[in-house]
């Protein structure tokens, strides 16, 4: 949002090469920092630079997906709005932020100022806007350590409360929880890891929680390297993780078919130099072959979002696809901001995509398919036959 006041062009051509490439919905924050820094103080500059980035996607034809909170450390965490409240986060867990009634006040007290913003740029109530299409309540909201039935309800009634606000505040928007999609119990077998059944998520139950539209999922790979967790599954190159997506994502697909809500993959990607450019594209080969499959069979698959699109000299984690150019940037690794704070205990556990007999992606096929193209020709193909 800081860069909105130095080079509001840039967002301008950020929505013209998400046109010229097929993109119609794009995954922003709807928080910076000091967006909030105060119970219902917000940084005008900042919430400004946001009015400009949703009106700028309205003029291009852009709907937008806005994320209103964060579980990570980066611009706003939980610990924020808990020092916000009043409640030191010294010596917490994240179940606290999620328990104390005056922390679930200014989260809501957040979710409402957020939707009742007037754009100063259009005029427009941020509820009442048609190009905002769907808010997640947070990004990634998990409970790590939750395994306890009272510590997952007590969680799960958290994601209601705020979903059931936010929709009673935007009712002509669609709403929804912003998780990855890790199985608890249920389904617990695709999940990437042991550590994924410390996450308190229980998609079934809470995929019929008041207030949630829509359903979605983040997948990735690489945890050991990226974020420091501890990746209970042994060797895993790049064969078996496409094999591991295509289980979880049709999981995730079946959970969405049982409750009768349409699912939105929100992130995935690999990142570079980790992986190969080519790996990429036959990635997103792969992930936009299952959309288009998806819509012919009138499956719940409504989407796919990446992490993340980016053009000029927008900072690299690994994961950028740039729009503008076919050349990549070298990337910079991040830091795991705080993540090393959840530690994870080693499991016995077995991952059902990698039992004997699990079916095997077929990898020539999308190699080939994809051969010779950048993720931006793929997005392109695909926008043309969607």
């Amino acid at each position: 949002m800081e860069k909105v006041k130095s080079d509001s062009g840039m967002v301008d051509r950020f929505f013209s090469s998400c046109n010229d490439n097929g993109l119609t919905v794009i995954r922003v924050w709807g928080f910076n920092h000091r967006m909030p820094y105060a119970p219902g103080q917000y940084d005008e500059d900042e919430f400004k630079g946001l009015d400009y980035i949703v009106d700028s996607a309205a003029r291009h034809g852009i709907y937008l997906v806005i994320a209103l909170g964060n579980m990570w450390a980066s611009y706003r965490s939980p610990e924020d709005f808990m020092s916000m409240a009043g409640v030191s986060p010294a010596g917490k867990t994240i179940l606290d932020f999620y328990t104390d009634p005056a922390v679930r006040q200014v989260y809501r007290d957040h979710l409402t100022a957020m939707v009742s913003r007037v754009n100063t740029h259009n005029g427009l109530t941020y509820s009442q806007d048609p190009h905002i299409m769907l808010w997640d309540v947070m990004n990634e909201p998990n409970c790590p350590g939750c395994t306890k039935t009272s510590d997952q309800a007590t969680f799960s009634s958290w994601l209601g409360e705020m979903a059931s606000h936010l929709k009673a505040a935007a009712p002509n928007q669609l709403v929804t929880l912003g998780m990855e999609g890790h199985f608890s119990t249920t389904g617990a077998q695709w999940n990437p890891g042991a550590w994924s059944e410390c996450q308190g998520q229980e998609p079934y139950s809470m995929a019929g929680l008041p207030g949630v539209d829509v359903l979605t999922t983040h997948i990735y790979a690489d945890f050991d390297r990226l974020h420091k967790f501890s990746f209970t599954t042994g060797d895993c190159d790049f064969q078996c993780f496409l094999n591991f997506f295509s289980a979880y994502l049709q999981a995730q697909q079946s959970l969405a078919t049982s409750v009768g809500k349409p699912l939105v993959l929100e992130e995935f990607n690999i990142a570079l130099p980790l992986y190969s450019l080519e790996q990429r594209s036959l990635l997103f080969q792969m992930v936009y072959d299952n959309l288009l499959a998806q819509k012919s069979s009138g499956g719940p698959m409504a989407g796919v979002l990446f992490w993340s699109a980016a053009i000029e000299d927008v900072w690299d984690d690994g994961f950028n696809v740039y729009l503008d150019v076919s050349s990549v940037r070298e990337p910079i690794v991040a830091s795991s901001e705080g993540l090393d704070a959840f530690s994870r205990k080693q499991q016995t556990w077995t991952a059902a995509w990698k039992a004997p007999g699990a079916t095997a992606v077929d990898m020539s096929s999308y190699a080939g398919k994809a051969a010779g193209k950048s993720v931006p020709t793929i997005l392109q193909d695909v926008k043309s036959q969607l």
